[in-house]
């Protein structure tokens, strides 16, 4: 079965890409990384409807944080100084200036779209779900075996998941990030993700 990737930022999807190039399993898009899956519905039409639709969620409160330091550190190694200079230094302050601006909705072209809700990148607008199966940051390997063996991949159980594109200059535990303030802004700000998903701090 072939597969069709909604790729949402700072989730683990540029991994689970590498390992389905690794394997030689057909996946799309190869372009377009980010988009939403209303967008990709649009632009791919037949394979968008034909393909085994998968995404890769994370734990808001974690995710704010790789996000953070993503575009704080590696955009510089990756061209973008101009953008990760914009950022405050320290993480409570981006959340104060960035989290409680973004936009719960369709997919915005505005600097801070990878905070937009999880949930609304693989929804359209009447709320329907568009992806066929959703793996989640925490359980990533596991739950990617579970999409392959789906799919019929034979040696489902042997993949191993790289690492690719890590955020640096985090600590390990996302929550030492945070204090009681910046906790309950992400709470209210992804608050769709976290009712959906069931996540907890």
């Amino acid at each position: 079965m072939k597969l069709f990737s909604i790729h949402i930022p700072k989730t683990g999807g540029t991994s689970v890409r590498t390992l389905c190039a690794k394997h030689k399993i057909d996946r799309m898009p190869l372009t377009s990384f980010h988009d939403a899956a209303i967008q990709c519905r649009e632009k791919y039409k037949d394979e968008f409807e034909n393909r085994f639709k998968y995404t890769i969620v994370r734990n808001p409160w974690d995710r704010m944080v790789s996000v953070f330091h993503y575009y704080k550190h590696n955009w510089k190694k990756e061209g973008h100084k101009h953008i990760s200079d914009k950022l405050p230094k320290d993480f409570k302050t981006y959340v104060l200036n960035y989290c409680k601006k973004g936009v719960d909705g369709p997919i915005s072209e505005a600097f801070d779209y990878p905070e937009i809700n999880q949930i609304n990148w693989i929804t359209d607008e009447d709320g329907k779900l568009l992806v066929d199966y959703i793996i989640r940051f925490e359980n990533l390997e596991q739950d990617t075996k579970e999409m392959f063996k789906k799919i019929g991949f034979a040696n489902y159980e042997n993949i191993s998941i790289p690492l690719i594109r890590k955020s640096n200059n985090r600590l390990e535990d996302y929550r030492e990030h945070y204090d009681e303030e910046t906790k309950e802004i992400i709470k209210d700000f992804c608050d769709a993700d976290i009712n959906y998903f069931k996540y907890e701090f």
